[in-house]
């Protein structure tokens, strides 16, 4: 598939985020914020080595960060705040060296930052 971006923000989205998504290779930008999409961020997500953005704010996620995002390494923005997410921030986030932006405010994180 040649899908470089996904954006369906500030829809009235609801459900999980497909695990799917994980299969596009060739995905650079995913933008899920502002719905009401629950449930877990897929760790298929890790699979992405294209990514640089996932936006995925305001919505109702209830499940902890998956520790697979740390293996994307092109990864530059995360914003995942305004969620329900909660348990320990992972540390394999501080290990992607291009990340500029990593915002997880309002949330119920918990342990080391």
């Amino acid at each position: 598939q040649s899908i470089y971006q996904i954006s369906l923000r500030d829809n009235p989205l609801s459900g999980t985020i497909p695990s799917e998504l994980g299969t596009l290779q060739l995905l650079e930008t995913i933008i899920l914020h502002d719905n009401n999409l629950s449930g877990s961020i897929p760790t298929e997500l890790g699979n992405l080595q294209n990514l640089r953005e996932i936006t995925l704010h305001g919505n109702n996620l209830n499940s902890s960060i998956p520790t697979e995002l740390g293996k994307l390494q092109n990864l530059e923005n995360i914003f995942i705040f305004d969620n329900d997410l909660f348990g320990p921030i992972p540390s394999e986030l501080g290990q992607i060296q291009s990340l500029r932006s990593l915002s997880l405010e309002d949330n119920f994180l918990s342990g080391p930052v």
